[in-house]
């Protein structure tokens, strides 16, 4: 792929790329075999309709704009290794030309790894890990946590028994409203119950409780922890973000948001209703969170390329061909780009992390 790369002064690269004709009709079967297995038509099998009654009924268009897209899915990392461009991000494509046996022509701007001042994320690791923290549950903790699960267990033999009324007599019932139980009234958890439950007794299951509720209590510290450092070393570092950057966030933010919504039953436009605002709105008031959030990442990947972190080969393949299995129709560059930016920024937390108990075990 013909390509011409300009460096731009806000950490973008705009590459100019052009695939010949030829090198692009390699990709039309592909391209048809694959929206032929996505594509009903009355009177073929998904997977068999023949490329002239595909090209028929979804149009000459839609087989080139597919075409286009397997062939920079499959070229746009090629362009970056060629060119040496560390690129974040997801780029903005612009085709510029797309027509029957003609190149392909198109312009792309993507975000590079901007300039980052921050010399002090090893002092700020200290002062936020070197502190000792130890999990502690107190027995009162401990007894609203039992009083919680015998109301569980309460609420499951209520409704087996209901069940099994309800089945016997071959009846509808109407939906009936419970009162809270009394303490007195809920099952004890002695040592025939605690084995039901998997424990050798009672005192096993309390110690086990107990031990599960300290865990849980380190893992919510250490999340603490995490954001602090992250909000300290945004608060400290020096970096020029660029704007496809902190749009590419907010957009992915909305999309996190319109599901999260969608999957309670609420349509977004209901949501948006309700709240009395526009999603641009919305947009305005999101923005600063996302421009921390893509700030972070990038100073995380700061950090991994000047401490020489790396994400092993086998856990990025272990890693991708699980969410492969998942998202089958997914792109394995993107799924393989995302896996890869989320497993470098867990080895960077882990790195700054062990540099602030280093300094603390190192003090004592």
């Amino acid at each position: 792929m013909k390509s011409e790369i300009t460096q731009n002064k806000d950490a973008t690269v705009l590459i100019k790329a052009s695939l010949s004709a030829d090198d692009f009709n390699g990709f039309r079967a592909k391209a048809t075999k694959h929206l032929g297995e996505h594509t009903q038509i009355d009177g073929f099998r998904k997977g068999s309709v023949p490329e002239d009654i595909l090209t028929e009924r979804l149009g000459e268009t839609a087989i080139l704009t597919h075409m286009a897209e397997m062939a920079l899915d499959h070229h746009y990392p090629i362009l970056l290794r060629e060119h040496a461009i560390e690129a974040i991000g997801q780029p903005q494509i612009t085709i510029t030309k797309l027509a029957p046996n003609n190149p392909l022509e198109v312009t792309i701007t993507t975000a590079i790894l901007p300039e980052i001042s921050l010399d002090t994320y090893k002092q700020i690791a200290k002062d936020v890990f070197g502190k000792p923290f130890t999990a502690s549950v107190s027995a009162t903790d401990i007894d609203k946590t039992i009083l919680e699960i015998r109301k569980q267990l309460y609420r499951a033999e209520h409704e087996q028994k209901q069940q099994k009324n309800d089945q016997n007599e071959h009846t509808e019932r109407p939906e009936h409203t419970h009162k809270e139980p009394e303490e007195k009234d809920l099952p004890v958890i002695d040592d025939a119950q605690a084995q039901k439950m998997g424990e050798k007794d009672f005192a096993h299951f309390k110690e086990e409780l107990k031990n599960r509720m300290e865990l849980e209590e380190g893992l919510k510290e250490r999340d603490r922890r995490i954001n602090m450092l992250i909000d300290l070393m945004y608060e400290s570092a020096q970096l020029t973000l660029p704007d496809i950057v902190i749009e590419a966030e907010l957009a992915r933010m909305m999309a996190e948001m319109r599901a999260n919504i969608e999957q309670m039953g609420i349509k977004f436009d209901q949501y948006l209703t309700h709240i009395k605002k526009t999603e641009d709105e919305l947009k305005a008031e999101h923005r600063y969170a996302a421009t921390k959030r893509a700030a972070s990442h990038l100073i995380l990947k700061h950090i991994a390329k000047k401490e020489n972190i790396s994400v092993t080969e086998n856990e990025l393949e272990q890693e991708v061909a699980r969410l492969k299995k998942i998202h089958p129709s997914a792109s394995t560059e993107r799924i393989k780009s995302y896996v890869h930016d989320y497993l470098e920024n867990q080895a960077v937390i882990v790195y700054l992390e062990k540099e602030g108990h280093d300094d603390t075990t190192s003090s004592q």
